[in-house]
């Protein structure tokens, strides 16, 4: 009965984390629900294989295998994943980049955004570093829930720079990412009570050809950045 009861609960996770891989549209989140989905499924493959085969090493064999997937794919993450942020790094960013000019066209561009923290330097500078690394952790949540918005995809790109990508046809995307950003990112830093304004400057490029280059994207989006990030320094006539 133990054993019937274990069944129908791995077959209702993996129900449901089918459900929600077909929802998902972020690559790096559905690699997530898949590995719960083999993980469940080789276990409770085992376990209904146990129950009918009884005495045979079904299910010892179908868990070792489980694990090693799951080891497997931990390893991976960590390799993808940044340390301090949790978001995906720059080998990431360069893989799912390429990948998404590859797939973009006319009907659904691909928009590249690049920001960084204002005034980075100066909180490492006056705070210490460890202030400075919580404001990066701040301005990754607010990065990551802008992703989560937009169902795009988010990295660290090095120091206080981070990417976003979204796919959309809407001419306005750009703005409204933009805007989200600020407000997310001016958001964490409050619920984190981070002793100042956190906030970022921004730029983006979009991609509408397949031979579009990543670098090239990047420079576009670098230079309105920075032309975004001077127009903030400069005080008011």
């Amino acid at each position: 009965m133990t054993g019937l009861v274990d069944n129908i609960y791995g077959i209702a996770i993996i129900i449901h984390a089918v459900i929600l891989l077909v929802r998902e549209k972020t690559a790096y989140r559905r690699r997530d629900y898949i590995t719960q989905i083999v993980f469940i499924v080789l276990c409770t493959a085992g376990g209904m294989a146990d129950a009918i085969i009884s005495g045979t090493p079904i299910m010892p064999l179908a868990i070792t295998l489980a694990f090693v997937y799951l080891f497997a794919n931990l390893l991976e993450g960590q390799i993808y994943n940044d340390a301090l942020t949790g978001l995906n790094n720059r080998r990431r960013a360069d893989e799912y980049v390429s990948e998404a000019i590859a797939a973009a066209n006319e009907d659904n561009p691909l928009y590249l955004f690049v920001l960084d923290v204002d005034n980075f330097k100066s909180i490492n500078d006056s705070l210490g570093h460890l202030e400075g690394d919580r404001a990066l952790k701040a301005v990754a949540r607010g990065v990551a829930n802008t992703t989560e918005d937009f169902h795009g995809f988010a990295a660290r790109w090095g120091g206080d720079e981070f990417v976003l990508a979204a796919n959309s046809g809407e001419s306005d995307l750009p703005e409204r990412v933009c805007e989200r950003l600020k407000e997310n990112i001016a958001r964490e830093g409050e619920k984190d009570k981070i002793p100042f304004p956190l906030a970022a400057s921004v730029g983006f490029a979009k991609c509408t050809s397949p031979g579009d280059k990543m670098a090239d994207l990047i420079l576009v989006a670098d230079k309105m950045l920075y032309k975004n990030k001077r127009n903030l320094e400069q005080p008011a006539a």
